[in-house]
């Protein structure tokens, strides 16, 4: 008899985290175990070996795929968007590589899917919720990003720029299969042009990174303010 579908596709997308994917990678088996799942990485063409450490544990683990994005630029909805899009599960979840999501919160995750949410955040500013021992700075700017984007693009969810979630299915086809999606901030996109019934938010503690350096720049700022841009825009014409 042929498998059963999995429930859950996990897309952690990659660029240079090689010495952190395979604890990922093991954290999250052991953390989803009784589950029906599988794991996609998607590689933005890592020049450290990222591709090949990941590949030689889904050599493995058959329920975990390699995917290498080689088109330029490297973009995270991009990364996100082929995984979701080359997945087969009615759930659709991401996190981040580099440590700072706990696998362990993804039980936690999917219980408000099977309770009946059809977006679950692993959310920092949920009461119960930690950024850790983030300097001042940096924690006003997040606190205000979060104000902007709650306001601009009238959200409810404390913390609509999480990189941890998961979402049913119908999410990502509602808002367009993320094509038009860029840079870091995806779950606006999903929350905003998706308009999932029910959302709970799980609160977790963000963890600093331990191996490797940060992927936010200037760069990736101006973007997540063009997508915000771009979202009001879209939800003031409808």
């Amino acid at each position: 008899m042929p498998e059963p579908s999995p429930e859950l596709t996990l897309v952690v997308p990659t660029y240079q985290e090689r010495g952190n994917i395979a604890e990922l990678l093991e954290g999250a088996r052991a953390a989803l175990a009784g589950r029906r799942w599988e794991l996609i990485v998607v590689d933005d063409g890592s020049p450290d070996g990222t591709a090949a450490e990941a590949a030689a544990f889904a050599a493995r683990e058959p329920r975990v795929r390699v995917l290498e994005r080689r088109d330029s630029p490297r973009d995270l909805a991009r990364s996100v968007a082929l995984g979701f899009g080359a997945g087969s599960g009615r759930f659709l979840g991401s996190m981040n590589a580099d440590g700072s999501h706990d696998p362990a919160d993804l039980p936690r995750l999917l219980a408000a899917l099977d309770g009946g949410a059809q977006a679950a955040i692993g959310s920092r500013y949920a009461p119960g919720g930690a950024v850790g021992a983030w300097p001042w700075r940096r924690r006003a700017l997040s606190l205000a990003g979060t104000a902007a984007a709650r306001a601009a693009l009238g959200l409810t969810a404390r913390d609509p720029l999480s990189g941890y979630y998961i979402v049913a299915r119908e999410v990502f086809e509602r808002a367009g299969r993320l094509k038009d999606a860029r840079g870091f901030k995806v779950l606006l996109e999903l929350l905003a042009r998706g308009r999932p019934e029910r959302v709970v938010e799980v609160p977790i503690a963000f963890r600093d990174r331990r191996r490797g350096r940060s992927k936010m720049s200037a760069r990736a700022a101006w973007q997540a303010l063009a997508g915000l841009w771009r979202l009001s825009r879209t939800r003031s014409a409808a």
